[in-house]
């Protein structure tokens, strides 16, 4: 992922063999190590459905053949055997903004369900969803990315009269610039405060940096000894 990581801790590509304390990797490189992280992301997998319903997508973040990317389109995407209008898919996107879109896409579902949302034509569905997935093959940048699911969960809040402003773009801009600051910029950005979209309160800093804070007791997180000031 390229973040500036102390030099105890390196990204390595697919590990193969582990003998004692010495990895083995995919491009033929070794090392020995006190720890190993997995980060090997997941595949989407629906072995209980039938075919003609079954999701089959990388994680990407706007699925193809899912109108407003939650309404199944069928395995070619143009409405044919798409389960009647009556399968949708949620959280199926990568992520930047996780509950946020679970939430708009969990209040779209609904009103479509409760038959307050009225969709369009199919051959409309259809021209709409890969136009989604055409804008998000342009995005070059993970701020685009940003940008790009934002732009999503605006197009559903709309359509669904999610009651919230959901423009948070400049938060993420700064949340994404602090991870990728130099001197391990990775290490430090959580302990970075934020201030309240909704309270315009700032939330207080951590008493510890994040990395050596190793109390998550429910004392220390309601008497507030994670926490800089009142």
């Amino acid at each position: 992922m390229g973040y500036d990581w102390p030099m105890s801790i390196s990204e390595r590509p697919l590990l193969q063999k582990v003998e004692g304390s010495m990895c083995f990797f995919i491009d033929g490189s070794s090392a020995e190590v006190d720890a190993i992280i997995f980060c090997t992301g997941y595949r989407y997998h629906y072995p209980y459905m039938e075919e003609n319903l079954r999701l089959k997508t990388r994680n990407v973040y706007y699925p193809p053949n899912l109108y407003k990317g939650l309404l199944w389109m069928g395995p070619k995407g143009d409405g044919n055997q798409n389960g009647d209008g009556k399968l949708l898919y949620i959280g199926m996107s990568d992520l930047f903004y996780t509950f946020t879109l679970f939430d708009v896409e969990a209040h779209w579902a609904v009103k479509y369900i409760m038959g307050q949302i009225k969709v369009v034509e199919k051959g409309d569905m259809e021209q709409d969803w890969k136009q989604w997935v055409a804008r998000l093959n342009k995005v070059e940048s993970d701020l685009g990315l940003i940008g790009f699911q934002g732009a999503h969960i605006k197009d559903m809040s709309a359509d669904s009269g999610y009651p919230y402003d959901v423009n948070v773009y400049d938060m993420f801009e700064g949340w994404y610039k602090d991870k990728r600051e130099p001197n391990h910029g990775i290490m430090t950005y959580r302990d970075k405060s934020f201030t309240s979209k909704y309270t315009g309160t700032k939330a207080p800093l951590p008493v510890q940096p994040f990395m050596e804070a190793f109390d998550d007791s429910l004392e220390c997180f309601v008497n507030g000894d994670h926490q800089q000031g009142d």
